[in-house]
């Protein structure tokens, strides 16, 4: 059946639920905040600073 079809492909697909938690987005934002010139307080993020800190920090993400 592998030589009909061919080598096995896996795919998994990820969803970023990260910007929907609270908790964590003010760990990524207390953690990257000077860094990435982003507002001080946390009620300022709009959803592409929330964006632009998932992306900064996929270690954080993934280990959350």
């Amino acid at each position: 059946m592998i030589k009909q079809l061919g080598p096995i492909t896996f795919f998994i697909t990820f969803i970023s639920i990260e910007r929907l938690c609270d908790p964590f987005i003010k760990v990524l934002h207390t953690l990257h905040v000077l860094r990435l010139n982003l507002p001080n307080k946390i009620k300022d993020l709009q959803l592409f600073h929330i964006t632009k800190l998932i992306q900064s920090d996929p270690v954080t993400c993934a280990r959350y």
